[in-house]
């Protein structure tokens, strides 16, 4: 498996010398690889996070072993890069298909192939992991020397990255700390005051309690 700072400088140098590419589009880093059985289904591909983002993820082949993927989301269409490490100067096209109808293929793709129906099932993973994984924004330092370079040419700076981290986000049950208060009924009582006044306090329901009061037994 690809680091993660190797895939960093991977899209980092592709995205720079891309020409026509979305560069001002979000790039989403999945910190952990990506291996689902491939997609036989189909189905529209949505919830998708932006109309144009990019994905950079690791996934295993069968031939090659661990392989980068460049996943551009542009408009309802998909169209797929791959590295693969020792072999690939850069990231290669494969091919494109459609959000909406994975069966249609794109401009750059004459058949749907296998490799697309694998890229279908990692996109729905990975929709997934944005949804409910931890997230960091990071600017790695590749990304920092092109910037500087980018912004020497009046070229728009390339945003900075986001790592989808392997946590999953777990939803505190109590913000506020301890469990919540069981419905009841609050008794009328007195309060003492820090300046020495006493006063009534009225009965009440808590929670949606009963308004009958409990009975308390001595």
């Amino acid at each position: 498996m690809v680091t993660l700072s190797k895939r960093q400088a991977i899209f980092t140098k592709f995205i720079n010398r891309s020409n026509g590419f979305p560069v001002l589009a979000p790039a989403f880093f999945v910190e952990e690889m990506v291996a689902v059985p491939p997609d036989e289904t189909f189905e529209p591909v949505s919830n998708l996070p932006f109309d144009q983002c990019w994905l950079i993820y690791d996934s295993p082949d069968p031939l090659y072993g661990p392989v980068t993927n460049i996943l551009m989301i542009d408009h309802g269409m998909a169209v797929l890069f791959l590295f693969v490490p020792g072999q690939s100067r850069y990231a290669d096209l494969v091919g494109a298909f459609s959000l909406t109808n994975p069966r249609e293929h794109g401009p750059y793709a004459p058949r749907i192939t296998r490799a697309i129906r694998e890229t279908v099932a990692e996109l729905r993973a990975i929709l997934k992991k944005i949804d409910g994984n931890e997230r960091a924004s990071v600017i790695p330092p590749p990304l920092i020397r092109t910037n500087r370079r980018r912004d020497h040419k009046r070229l728009e700076k390339i945003p900075p990255y986001i790592v989808i981290g392997s946590q999953r986000i777990t939803p505190a049950l109590f913000p506020r700390g301890g469990a919540p208060k069981r419905a009841h009924k609050r008794r009328g009582h007195w309060r003492n005051l820090r300046s020495g006044k006493r006063i009534w306090v009225t009965s009440c329901s808590i929670n949606g309690g009963s308004p009958v009061s409990r009975d308390y037994r001595c």
